[in-house]
């Protein structure tokens, strides 16, 4: 493979790699907020909020890993998305930025907890949404002018209606997602209501993302003729991504799936959040071959975006280095704050 080729396959892996950790964590931001609504202490927000609690941090660097690789591998392509996207960007940056105070706010000083945990709930489903509009702008929809320099038009964009098709599915996995790994966190926690609330949730959530994701394809317009014949193209990999959906819903309908006293590895409700997660990983491999060559269509490919040669092998060094340094401390994080203590004072790890 050429560089450039490599160099799009690390920076759509670490995109793919910061949806499925932004996905858990604003959707437990949100169920937390959601399950508040009418009481202010509830079984199943308190699974929420102690998942959610040291899972926020852990997404920005993803986020920072994303900008380094689109920087370092595609200098073009970064300066056209940060030219074209000026507007939604900034709301992100604005959005997240917000969020993090007021978590951070709201667990050091209790009078404004309530509004914190709002503000991360409402921002909690904001985000992915402005997050999910790269897709449709990086398809072309909304692109007017000259090739040379096109430039974004918002009325456009919400006007084509697959953008719209494109916000649905990207709620409904963050929140199809998020059900499933509190499920599967209440389980280990041995919280009998709030396993049964969320178990309850993915099992109509994740039907209505494959629906959404299907009308995607219904909606694309004929403009977009060119993804849709590389979607075709690409159909192994999403029959394979409908497989470890079908497993994903059969594992989260046996009997052992329906109760939180079944632990550790044995419950089929840890095998479904692993089975949903290739699931997406294979979908997103699928679309990203339908998008390729294209950084931005049809305007700017990965050739055109590449660095040069030397920055190319400097911003893989880094990469490779920082992912060696951060997986270890992800693997310690995680054993470290997703171990709760169960009615009898013994330890479960995840």
């Amino acid at each position: 493979m050429t560089n450039y080729t490599w160099a799009g396959l690390l920076l759509w892996g670490v995109i793919l790699l910061y949806a499925l950790g932004a996905s858990f964590d604003f959707g437990a931001s949100f169920w937390n907020w959601w399950d508040r609504r009418h009481q202010e202490k509830t079984e199943e927000a308190n699974v929420a909020e102690r998942f959610d609690a040291p899972m926020w941090d852990v997404t920005n660097v993803f986020l920072v890993l994303i900008a380094v690789a689109l920087v370092g591998f595609f200098p073009s392509a970064a300066r056209a998305y940060g030219t074209l996207g000026l507007v939604p960007i900034s709301l992100v940056l604005i959005l997240l930025a917000l969020r993090n105070v007021f978590l951070v706010i709201g667990h050091t000083e209790p009078s404004l907890r309530p509004r914190a945990i709002r503000i991360s709930g409402i921002t909690g489903l904001l985000l992915p949404a402005l997050l999910t509009l790269v897709l449709p702008i990086s398809q072309g929809l909304g692109l007017r002018g000259n090739p040379d320099a096109p430039q974004l038009e918002m009325g456009l964009l919400f006007r084509a209606p697959v953008t719209y098709g494109f916000l649905a599915f990207g709620l409904s996995s963050e929140l199809y997602l998020s059900s499933l790994m509190l499920a599967d966190y209440a389980r280990q926690m041995v919280a009998e209501r709030p396993f049964r609330l969320y178990r309850r949730r993915a099992l109509w959530l994740g039907p209505l993302t494959f629906v959404f994701g299907a009308i995607i394809w219904a909606l694309l317009p004929d403009t977009q003729a060119w993804i849709r014949n590389g979607l075709i193209t690409s159909w192994g990999w999403f029959a394979a991504s409908f497989v470890a959906f079908l497993a994903t819903g059969f594992l989260l309908y046996r009997p052992t799936a329906r109760s939180a006293q079944i632990g550790e590895w044995r419950s089929p409700v840890r095998w479904s959040v692993i089975t949903a997660c290739i699931q997406f990983f294979l979908a997103g491999i699928g679309y990203g071959l339908a998008h390729w060559p294209y950084v931005l269509a049809p305007v700017l490919t990965a050739k055109q975006a590449f660095t040069s040669p030397a920055i190319f092998t400097a911003a893989l060094i880094v990469l490779i280095v920082g992912m060696a340094v951060l997986f270890p401390g992800f693997v310690w994080f995680w054993r470290l704050f997703m171990a709760e203590e169960n009615d009898e004072g013994q330890t479960k790890q995840v």
